[in-house]
């Protein structure tokens, strides 16, 4: 076993890699429910209809993020950005409206289907994916502060928080404020990292075959 190999992380580490994130990103989280919520509160409702602008914006930003990681994957053939290339260009087609169409209701679920086959994906990869997950720390908490982004999005739309004063008129603006604001961070998290050809990739420099290399 090489160094390399005795020191490279496991499954096991993860709990102290979180600890070692940066979360200071999820601060937009609140910074845009503000954005949204004192015009608002303040009596301007004209704030409502930003949604429908935030919607036909969300394509051209979510995009942009599977454009970056596709032409990632295709350089590095780093098994992590493979799958965010999947994940991400099954989002770009949900946020491409398809109205009055048969199709409409598969693809909206097909965001699902997308997660599903990249969960299995990565869980055959598992090994190497905890490696790339922490091996550039800013990208690691980007993406994890991303999806937390989402998920915080997803819980406003499913109205959990009916219970707020003013919430029936405010989730739909509050719920695409905040996944402009995840795909924005989406955006960020697609241009951190290296773009050098991964070590998992069976390149030469593959840790599979490093006690080879060293015999």
């Amino acid at each position: 076993m090489t160094p390399n190999a005795a020191c490279a992380p496991t499954w096991k580490d993860l709990p102290a890699e979180l600890r070692r994130m940066n979360w200071w990103p999820l601060l937009l989280a609140p910074a845009a429910v503000i954005a949204v919520s004192i015009p608002y509160a303040l009596g301007d409702t004209r704030v409502l209809s930003l949604q429908n602008s935030l919607d036909d914006f969300a394509p051209f930003l979510i995009g942009f993020a599977a454009a970056v990681y596709i032409l990632r994957a295709f350089v590095t053939r780093n098994p992590l950005y493979i799958l965010l290339a999947v994940l991400a260009t099954a989002m770009t087609i949900r946020e491409i409206h398809f109205e009055k169409t048969a199709a409409e209701p598969y693809i909206q679920k097909g965001i699902y289907v997308a997660a599903g086959l990249v969960a299995i994906w990565g869980i055959a990869w598992h090994k190497r994916l905890i490696g790339l997950l922490t091996g550039d720390r800013r990208h690691w908490s980007w993406l994890t502060c991303t999806f937390v982004m989402y998920f915080i999005s997803v819980v406003v739309s499913r109205r959990v928080f009916k219970f707020v004063p003013g919430e029936r008129m405010m989730h739909r603006v509050l719920e695409e404020a905040l996944e402009t604001v995840a795909h924005a961070m989406f955006i960020v998290t697609c241009l951190l990292g290296s773009w050098r050809r991964s070590a998992g990739s069976g390149s030469e420099s593959s840790p599979a075959d490093a006690p080879a290399a060293d015999r």
